[in-house]
């Protein structure tokens, strides 16, 4: 069992360099801001480092600029010196190793989302199928050409998992570092965007269990007793504060920096607005993503939409409390997806904008839906296990739900019809 479980976690760290084929032979080399913002400063560094000079300062930028206190050097990240020192041992640091060096994020998000699903005991296929389709969708992908925010995200599904080890009263020190360094690890993985986007999602999931019957009630079957909310509260609050608070001079700094950085000191909210996903843009992530924008893309495949539809429609999938719940979860999350990433409709975007000084330096907020990943997964595996049951179910009605499937697929297949063929909308 024990080997087993080893091979699939090897299988799962692999996948992504499966996935990825052409930039794993270099057939291919991420573009865009990949070399110019992200490799340059691993490449500065390291040189620095093989002469036996640690680097504090760039003085190729205006008329010098902090190395530490900028978030594209990834300087306080570990993962990065473990990078560092394998470049050492091979003795070079080049466009290609930063390429493997992105990619292992995809690793590191596997591993903590097989955990995240493990701890609500689906089965191993199940959880293996789920992370594979998430991890191979474009809306993780897209982000080699952002190497830090790659890193930052892959720790998402780590907190959540933090959360649950809370929840599930398992060993009080393996929650509380599993926590505390998954925050760590995405406040100086060098992307501010997804440190805020982080603080969003574990807010929303932090708070839903906060309900002491929804935390009973989604992980019934695991037949464990739960903690009180208030040990609840401390297991998830003091490992966070913890790394907040190690990381606070370092986050302040960021944010100063932030502020005179180009374009990021009027103040005004024109600049926040700009890269919204409309409308257009959720309909294709779930339809058909030609019309939609790449950066905010949570498109699986059709199939896999088809599979979640179905799960939410049913009022079979309802008769379980925790499949109910989790699917409230899951539209929780795609309603903040949807109003933090379409800034431009948004009906809370201006108060959180006046609210919270700091994102007034973010914009291009389609990227928000990258909190879903880790909630998609969850979903998809809920689909996925509904689905097994499809054949007695239609059976049992007398096949009357089977009507119901089938006027969910020609929804499907006239919506994307409509879209190849008649519609002129351009993204």
């Amino acid at each position: 069992m024990f080997q087993k479980k080893n091979l699939i976690l090897a299988f799962l760290i692999v996948w992504p360099f499966i996935f990825l084929m052409p930039f794993t032979l270099k057939f291919l080399q991420p573009g865009n801001d990949f070399e110019l913002y992200y490799f340059v400063y691993k490449k500065y560094i390291f040189e620095f480092l093989k002469i036996g000079h640690l680097p504090l300062w760039s003085p190729a930028e205006g008329s010098g600029y902090s190395l530490v206190l900028n978030p594209l050097s990834q300087y306080f990240y570990p993962v990065s010196w473990i990078y560092y020192l394998f470049s050492f041992i091979v003795g070079e640091l080049n466009t290609y190793t930063f390429t493997i060096y992105t990619i292992s994020a995809l690793s590191i998000f596997n591993v903590g989302t097989y955990f995240f699903l493990k701890s609500y005991n689906f089965s191993t296929k199940i959880i293996v199928i789920s992370t594979i389709i998430v991890c191979s969708g474009l809306r993780l992908t897209e982000l080699i050409k952002f190497p830090n925010a790659l890193h930052t995200a892959a720790w998402f599904p780590w907190i959540l998992l933090g959360i649950n080890y809370a929840l599930l009263k398992k060993n009080y020190l393996k929650k509380f570092l599993i926590i505390s360094i998954s925050i760590f690890m995405i406040l100086t993985a060098g992307y501010p965007y997804f440190i805020f986007y982080s603080f969003i999602m574990c807010l929303i999931y932090f708070l839903f269990f906060l309900m002491k019957k929804y935390k009973v009630l989604l992980f019934t079957r695991n037949h464990i007793s739960f903690d009180n909310n208030k040990k609840y509260f401390l297991s998830c609050i003091i490992p966070a504060s913890l790394s907040f608070l190690i990381c606070s001079p370092y986050l302040l700094k960021i944010n100063q920096l932030m502020r005179f950085t180009s374009g990021r000191s009027d103040n005004e909210i024109s600049f926040s607005l700009a890269g919204s996903a409309n409308y257009y843009d959720h309909i294709g992530s779930w339809f058909y993503p030609p019309i939609a924008t790449a950066d905010g893309w949570y498109y699986f495949g059709i199939s896999v939409s088809f599979i979640i539809i179905i799960f939410l429609t049913s009022k079979f999938s309802y008769k379980q409390t925790s499949t109910r719940l989790a699917s409230i979860l899951f539209l929780f999350f795609l309603f903040f997806g949807v109003q933090l990433s379409n800034v431009k409709d948004s009906l809370i975007f201006g108060t959180m904008w006046n609210l919270i000084p700091p994102i007034q330096n973010f914009r291009y907020w389609e990227k928000f839906t990258i909190i879903l990943m880790p909630i998609f997964t969850l979903i998809i595996a809920h689909s996925l296990e509904f689905s097994k049951h499809l054949k007695n179910i239609i059976n049992k009605e007398n096949k009357k739900y089977l009507i119901n499937i089938l006027i969910i697929f020609i929804f499907l297949l006239s919506v994307q019809i409509y879209f190849l063929n008649f519609s002129d909308y351009e993204s």
